[in-house]
């Protein structure tokens, strides 16, 4: 195909290559006129030369512009038709616009006889075949297995020489040799999720024990391989039908989606079908699934079963759009009713893992589509748990979907009532400052204000004596209770203006006279090296305190907040206490307390 695809002779040169046939011989150089087969650039440029050429005859034949572009991979052509005349018809109109880009389309392959005659195909000596036990004729389609005879799927296991030894029942396999054979079983549909997925839960397993690639793997590991690759000789007697439903689609039928998910502590899956209702008939087909191992950090059931319900909602959407025919409905099934409360909930309540994943869901999905089902009826089980090992019986309610959905809706699962759930709740922060112990707006001095301080904090501890029993203070104040009064005043300054300081610094774990911390530097007071006391004042420290001869609130004055109502008040009161004298003088003296 690449070779069809001529490169424009100013761009040639970048396909220059030397060559010679003996040693002895010129250099020559040599240049590809056409795209080059392992050139990166070759694959995207074949299809843009195939897209372009259709386009030119789209009006003309509408049908084969649609299959080239939509229904082609790489070189492969793959349709379905509801008619022989159809489909001779489509295949002749995609030859001959393909012929008019240099292409030549050939080695078809379909499962009507009279198709491959119209369209002048050899119907036996042009297919390749590859041997099964029971010797039937297989093509490969996409790396899956298609019997055109009886229009089915299966599979086989064709494994290369070195490594038929690894399925012998005494070999313990390398790790490298276990991904080998995981890695050769191909199921782009995921028909077989339910079987597969357990082959990769084997080598999580092993690469989580820190197996070397080419060391065998432990006793326990090796138990369950053996266990997986027994399932081999039933996984080729699988038939799987290719076509959805019997009969073709018509405007008089309804179609359904339904996609069931699940999630254990070991994988997590999600499958879809499609549900056909037609008069008094109901037919179910399997159209795929996709299943992903658990992640190697531990979560939860109910995290897994919201990341199975995300993958289901992907996966229903991408099988819509690949799909033409008309959904009516689509229902999303799962057995975890914290999903549902979580789905049914406000997302933006819970933490920051469900929310987001809520709010893909009800992105991808409508919330009423989201239905309940219990677990012994749910078929995406089936993948992630391995119970007694997987069954390829076609009765399997895996490939022919739940039984209640062969029956009417009045028969399926009831949505329990009022689901709700406390997980994953984010946490509510209420943030509560005490009301002062007085109205400081209601006094325009300190010194009433301080005695008024005192009393309040008398009839506090006069209470606690009270209720403890021990006598009761009636005397005038004491110079105690106003140096208590002094700090009450300036924690309610400073609690009022500096909240986020004071938390910051209260959340180190030194001492108390050592709680220092950088606050922000958004801070008014950031820099000053601010510090809590033992009372929980916020104080300044400085070079200062090294001086032994200074008083104490010389050393570390407390820090008060400008523009306030309390450092108004002191003040006022150092101003009338130092006779009205100079600002200088007053800032100096409210300094040996304050700053």
């Amino acid at each position: 195909m690449f070779h069809q695809v001529q490169i424009r002779e100013q761009d040639r040169l970048s396909q220059c290559f030397l060559w010679r046939d003996k040693p002895k011989d010129d250099i020559q150089v040599f240049v590809m006129d056409v795209a080059t087969f392992g050139s990166t650039c070759s694959p995207v440029s074949a299809q843009f030369v195939k897209n372009l050429n259709a386009k030119q005859f789209a009006d003309r034949y509408p049908r084969a512009y649609k299959a080239i572009v939509k229904h082609h991979y790489v070189d492969d052509f793959l349709g379905s038709f509801e008619s022989t005349q159809e489909a001779v018809e489509v295949v002749e109109e995609v030859k001959y616009v393909h012929s008019k880009g240099g292409f030549d389309i050939r080695n078809f392959l379909s499962n009507s006889s009279e198709v491959m005659e119209r369209i002048g195909v050899t119907p036996t000596n042009s297919k390749k075949e590859l041997a099964l036990e029971r010797s039937e004729n297989v093509e490969s389609v996409l790396g899956m297995m298609w019997l055109p005879k009886v229009d089915c799927f299966t599979y086989t296991i064709t494994l290369r020489r070195e490594l038929l030894s690894v399925l012998d029942e005494d070999r313990i396999p390398t790790k490298r040799e276990v991904l080998k054979v995981i890695m050769s079983l191909f199921d782009p549909l995921g028909l077989i999720s339910f079987f597969l997925i357990h082959g990769k839960i084997i080598i999580q397993g092993i690469r989580a024990s820190g197996t070397e690639w080419d060391e065998k793997i432990s006793p326990n590991s090796f138990r369950q391989w053996r266990q997986w690759v027994q399932c081999f000789g039933q996984l080729e007697s699988l038939r799987i039908p290719r076509c959805y439903f019997a009969p073709s689609l018509n405007s008089t039928r309804q179609l359904e989606a339904h996609v069931f998910v699940d999630a254990s502590e070991a994988a997590y899956c999600c499958v879809v079908y499609f549900r056909l209702l037609g008069g008094n008939c109901i037919q179910v087909a399997l159209v795929g699934a996709k299943s992903k191992v658990a992640p190697l950090k531990t979560l939860s059931i109910p995290r897994l079963e919201l990341k199975a319900a995300v993958l289901g909602a992907q996966y229903l959407k991408t099988v819509l759009k690949n799909h033409e025919f008309p959904v009516s409905r689509t229902y999303m099934w799962t057995d975890s009713t914290t999903v549902l409360a979580w789905i049914f909930s406000d997302h933006r309540r819970f933490q920051k893992f469900v929310a987001v994943r809520v709010g893909e869901i009800l992105t991808l999905s409508d919330p009423q589509d989201w239905r309940w089902i219990n677990t012994k009826l749910n078929v995406a089980d089936k993948a992630t748990k391995w119970g007694n090992g997987p069954d390829f019986q076609q009765a399997n309610p895996w490939f022919r979907g739940p039984a209640f959905l062969h029956q009417p809706e009045e028969h399926w699962p009831q949505r329990p009532q009022n689901i709700t759930t406390q997980e994953e709740m984010r946490p509510v922060h209420v943030h509560w400052s005490p009301a002062p112990l007085i109205d400081v707006t209601r006094f325009n001095r300190l010194e009433r204000m301080l005695r008024t301080i005192a009393y309040v904090l008398r009839f506090i501890s006069n209470l606690r004596y009270k209720r403890s029993g021990k006598s009761l203070k009636i005397c005038s104040l004491e110079q105690e209770e106003l140096q208590r009064a002094e700090e009450t005043l300036w924690k309610i300054a400073q609690g009022e203006c500096f909240p986020v300081e004071i938390s910051v610094l209260s959340a180190t774990k030194e001492a108390p006279k050592m709680r220092r911390a950088r606050v922000s530097k958004a801070s008014s007071i950031y820099k000053t090296w601010s510090y809590l006391d033992e009372y929980e004042v916020l104080c300044m420290w400085s070079r200062i305190g090294d001086a032994e001869c200074a008083l104490f609130e010389a050393k570390y004055p407390v820090i008060l907040p400008r523009q306030h109502l309390i450092t108004n008040l002191i003040t006022d009161w150092y101003h009338r206490r130092f006779r009205h004298a100079n600002w200088e003088t007053v800032v100096n003296e409210m300094r040996q307390r304050s700053h």
